[in-house]
């Protein structure tokens, strides 16, 4: 998009969907396609008849279903897909595009003056709410959501109307779970995520004590949680990461997971609690992400399980570049200065008391005597200060 267009993202949720969706409309859908008769037969009569049966505190009750594509099956999203792509295909102006994931819907508008993104944008959502209305379906008017991507100072929102609700722009949306700011800069994504990722990891911590709980390589499945949340449609926002700022908040978050892992002092450092648990940097496992989502759109014929290799082992080049430039930890890189041996080694687990000699935060005269818990950080037989 040109710095001189403006780009409006709106949202639009359904009420209801699944549960909704029109037999019929399925149907005529089905017989558009042009599939052999002998399987719309078998469809009409998997649609058709269909009871449900459920328990209330009077006894089992039945109820008889006429619309919606039954949830949890192989079958449904298919049948829903065929029926919705009816609204994908509208004739809506050139200047718009309409996208939908399953029930979520989301139409993109690029101009040059914010006056004409509001009138196009307009115009096709009347054009896709007349119809949701023909096949039946309801629009949640007010669940509406919009963002005006643009550089303009001036004029930097529009209003939106749908239905008889009328919607102004926010400065950031979500949209299956990426948050889109006005600037796409996804500084919104990355604050969101990482709360959410802090927030796992607070009640995950629970489960993994220092002292206790599950050995080492299950912690390290459970970090497995925080690490998704985090590098969550990677390919959209890894560019965010190339600010120190956004890289700094998105490893210090991870930063909290390993040192459960790990089972280390909160005193330690990102860097080091990261190569004791084994966990690759946040940042460096984005861009690794990324990557490996650029070579597969480039080339998918080519080998994933070779990708991945090719692209693992640049990471770990990259790590240990980074392990060996840094200034914190050095205790743990005397000890362990070659990652790629360290976390391909095929014995030994990490516990509380390992982690505390390799990174030299815990019951020693030197650390405690940093936090006035010793009177003297020496060595009580040789008088040294290690």
């Amino acid at each position: 998009m040109s710095s001189r267009k403006c780009c409006a993202v709106v949202t639009l949720d359904m009420k209801i969907a699944f549960n909704s969706a029109s037999w019929e409309w399925i149907k005529s859908s089905l017989a558009e396609t042009g599939i052999p008769s002998y399987l719309t037969k078998l469809l009409n009569s998997y649609l058709s008849e269909r009871t449900l049966w459920y328990d209330t505190d009077e006894g089992s009750k039945q109820y008889t279903v006429t619309a919606g594509v039954p949830q949890g099956s192989v079958l449904g999203p298919l049948l829903w897909n065929v029926m919705y792509n009816g609204v994908l295909v509208l004739p809506v102006p050139k200047e718009a595009t309409i996208i939908g994931f399953a029930d979520d819907l989301a139409v993109v508008v690029v101009a040059k003056e914010p006056e004409d993104v509001e009138m196009y944008t307009n115009e096709t959502i009347s054009a896709i709410k007349a119809w949701l209305e023909m096949v039946q379906l309801d629009l949640a008017e007010q669940k509406t959501e919009a963002v005006l991507i643009t550089n303009r100072r001036k004029r930097n929102t529009i209003n939106i109307r749908v239905g008889s609700h009328v919607i102004t722009a926010k400065p950031v949306i979500k949209y299956l779970g990426v948050m889109i700011d006005a600037k796409i800069n996804f500084k919104g994504h990355l604050d969101y995520a990482c709360e959410k990722a802090a927030n796992t990891s607070v009640s995950l911590a629970w489960m993994m004590p220092n002292i206790g709980g599950p050995r080492y390589s299950r912690r390290l499945l459970v970090a497995g949680v925080v690490r998704s949340i985090l590098l969550y449609a990677t390919p959209v926002w890894e560019e965010a990461l190339a600010c120190e700022s956004n890289r700094r908040r998105v490893n210090m978050t991870y930063r909290l997971v390993a040192l459960r892992v790990c089972s280390a002092f909160r005193t330690i450092s990102a860097e080091a609690a990261c190569i004791i648990a084994g966990m690759i940097s946040m940042d460096i496992l984005a861009s690794e992400t990324r990557c490996l989502y650029e070579t597969r759109k480039m080339n998918p014929l080519e080998k994933d399980a070779e990708c991945r290799k090719v692209a693992r082992r640049e990471s770990l080049e990259k790590w240990q570049k980074r392990w060996d430039d840094s200034q914190r930890g050095r205790w743990t890189h005397t000890l362990i200065p070659r990652i790629e041996e360290w976390i391909q080694r095929r014995h030994g687990e990490i516990n509380y008391h390992l982690t505390q000699f390799l990174s030299g935060h815990g019951g020693y005269r030197k650390y405690l005597h940093q936090f006035r818990l010793d009177d003297s950080p020496l060595c009580p037989e040789c008088g040294c200060n290690t």
